[in-house]
């Protein structure tokens, strides 16, 4: 009787020679045109790939892993070619956009340069429509603040108060300068200035006291008042072109100390009137002393004005014009202010400044008339 172990291994021997009877003669049929026939081809007998499939499949796959590397090189060597004539034309493409843009700003300028005018031209331009309004509307143009005067001295400073024009055309006859002829008096209310200086025509000095508001004449300021005055002379009375710093502090605190006094009184009657009457300022009373506020506050601008110049002669009166001298006419007023660089500045509050420089106005306007003909300043070119 055949054991249960025998059995088993005759059973595992027979199928080795079964399934060496079953290979041998597929693999002696196997040649080398069946092998390129067969790659890739899988078995589906026994589950496993023939060796010479193997051999072969390894074959063609590095074959086509190099015939990648050949053909990603060239087209990487394309894509170079490509980005390069990319770049290239995008280079040229900022190159033309230059050009057309500076040929444009080029082309702009040109143009106005031809069509618009220049500074010159701009000034005279402004300077027709100005003087259209003066001649035909002069109920548009301030008389008050200066700026028409000074336009007027310009243009007169370079036809009628032109010595070689004058005398070429010999219209300041005795008749006009007759006419031109004004009142001393109307000197004292027009108001010069030279740069930051600002003074009275008659006076020709910075500082001017010798008038005080009704206010400020009370006897309760005699005493800062005076002081006020004396640093003032004191100043003007010393020697030097320029005025020491320490004297221009002295003079800023003894102008503090009137604004002082003046703002203490004012509240003391205030308070006083509310304690005992029940009552307030009056009107009339509060504009008197708004006004004296307000002439210490023009007395402050001057004193800022003075320290920024420094120049004593400012207190000297050297810029005063006689009014009252043989040779004192509204022409030589109008060359003494050419000549010394002055212009008008605005006119003080109060009827008296505002009549002298409507006079002044029209006859300056009237004396342009006889030379606005003549002037270029005031004709631009017709395009």
């Amino acid at each position: 009787m055949i054991s249960y172990k025998t059995s088993k291994l005759w059973s595992s021997v027979m199928g080795i020679c079964f399934a060496a009877i079953a290979v041998l003669p597929l693999c002696g049929q196997q040649t080398a045109g069946d092998v390129d026939q067969s790659v890739n081809i899988k078995s589906i007998r026994w589950g496993y790939y023939r060796p010479g499939d193997v051999v072969a499949a390894r074959m063609h796959a590095h074959a086509d892993q190099m015939r990648s590397f050949g053909y990603g090189a060239a087209k990487y060597g394309e894509f170079l070619v490509d980005r390069e004539n990319a770049i290239s034309m995008r280079l040229d493409n900022k190159l033309q956009r230059l050009k057309y843009y500076f040929e444009a700003k080029r082309i702009n300028r040109a143009y106005r340069e031809e069509t618009r005018p220049d500074v010159r031209e701009k000034l005279v331009i402004s300077n027709s429509k100005m003087w259209r309004d003066i001649k035909s509307l002069p109920e548009l143009a301030n008389k008050t603040n200066g700026k028409a005067q000074n336009f007027l001295l310009h243009r007169l400073s370079s036809t009628v108060l032109a010595f070689q024009y004058a005398k070429e055309k010999d219209k300041l006859n005795d008749e006009l300068m007759a006419y031109l002829r004004i009142e001393p008096g109307i000197y004292d209310h027009l108001w010069l200035k030279q740069g930051a200086t600002k003074f009275a025509a008659s006076g020709g000095e910075a500082l001017d006291v010798s008038w005080w508001p009704y206010v400020l004449r009370d006897t309760r300021f005699d005493e800062p008042r005076e002081h006020f005055v004396n640093v003032r002379n004191q100043i003007a009375d010393g020697s030097g072109i320029e005025i020491p710093f320490s004297e221009l502090q002295n003079l800023a605190t003894a102008h503090q100390d009137l604004a002082t006094a003046l703002n203490d009184v004012y509240r003391s009657e205030q308070t006083q009137r509310k304690m005992k009457s029940k009552t307030r300022i009056s009107t009339d009373q509060r504009i008197e002393w708004r006004r004296g506020f307000q002439y210490l506050d023009g007395l402050y601008l001057e004193i800022r004005r003075l320290k920024q110049s420094g120049r004593r002669e400012l207190l000297t009166g050297q810029m005063r014009f006689d009014a009252y001298g043989n040779d004192a006419t509204f022409i030589s007023f109008l060359n003494f202010m050419l000549r010394n660089g002055l212009e008008f500045a605005p006119a003080a509050k109060g009827p008296e400044s505002v009549a002298a420089y409507n006079t002044v106005f029209h006859l300056m306007r009237d004396l342009y008339v006889l030379a606005a003909d003549d002037d270029a300043a005031v004709m631009p070119k017709s395009k």
